[in-house]
């Protein structure tokens, strides 16, 4: 039974498979977008979690409700400026996303995502990999050639990997650090663009495989349009799969090792013929 709530200020949230938002969506012919009052994004954090409290089975199974208080009190005291929705949605994300469980998440934040690529947003082109904590580069959407695919990228805009992937884990509903980058995989740039803003480029860090020293390549943000039409002309991501006796790239998240590229669709001919 899915459980809805309302706050008196950003609009309604659903408990169940997920904790979303349920304004529409801003369109052609709506007025500018309103912010609301500090006292109102204060108000709808309480409601939040009194809400999580209230309907999440056994809530602080991962993190205490000692950690889960202090964590409510703190948002709650950095919230002193008003917010439009989609940053309001990002602080109550925070909250929600502490649980570390996959259904209890914020999902405005999508929406607004969505909105702004729409509108010509800029984003940030690579699509990536996590293994283990390392980022890869999984496809290059920019507009050029470097870095290649299967380059290991070692800090964005100067901040390493590991610093960056445990603040962007911050605003993941996941159980588990390895789920949460399974998610990052497919909204890396969205996550960026929470917790760093729209920004005209992007300074990556990267080094090849086996090489020895790295390079700092500064890559131009796009929009969806440019994008998808680079895209038309390069090859679909990859997954470095380094765990195999001979490390290749897959077109695929299957563990199975063997001659690469072995494809999906390669791979479902074997199935029926049982090779």
């Amino acid at each position: 039974m899915m459980k809805r709530a309302c706050t008196r200020t950003i609009g309604c949230f659903i408990l169940g498979m997920a904790l979303a938002w349920t304004l529409a969506p801003a369109g052609a012919g709506t007025p500018p977008e309103r912010t609301y009052t500090a006292t109102e994004v204060r108000a709808d954090l309480d409601t939040l979690y009194q809400r999580l409290q209230a309907d999440v089975f056994d809530l602080y199974a991962f993190t205490s409700k000692a950690d889960m208080d202090r964590l409510h009190q703190r948002l709650k005291a950095d919230i002193t400026t008003p917010s439009t929705r989609a940053q309001a949605e990002t602080r109550l994300e925070l909250l929600a996303a502490a649980a570390h469980q996959g259904h209890t998440r914020v999902e405005g934040v999508y929406a607004a995502w969505t909105t702004y690529r729409k509108a010509g947003g800029l984003a940030f082109p690579l699509a990536v990999r996590i293994k283990e904590g390392r980022v890869y580069v999984a496809r290059n959407l920019s507009e050029g050639a470097r870095p290649a695919v299967g380059d290991e990228i070692l800090a964005i805009d100067g901040v390493p990997v590991a610093t960056l992937l445990a603040r962007l884990r911050r605003h993941i509903s996941a159980e588990t650090p390895a789920l949460a980058d399974s998610i990052l995989e497919y909204d890396f740039p969205l996550y960026l663009w929470v917790t760093a803003g729209a920004r005209p480029a992007y300074k990556v860090t990267v080094k090849p495989p086996g090489a020895a020293a790295s390079d700092t390549i500064t890559l131009a943000a796009r929009t969806n349009a440019d994008m998808a039409s680079t895209g038309q002309s390069r090859p679909p991501p990859w997954i470095w799969r380094s765990h195999c006796a001979t490390p290749g790239y897959w077109t695929t998240a299957s563990a199975i090792c063997g001659p690469a590229p072995f494809t999906m669709r390669r791979r479902k001919r074997a199935r029926r013929s049982g090779t």
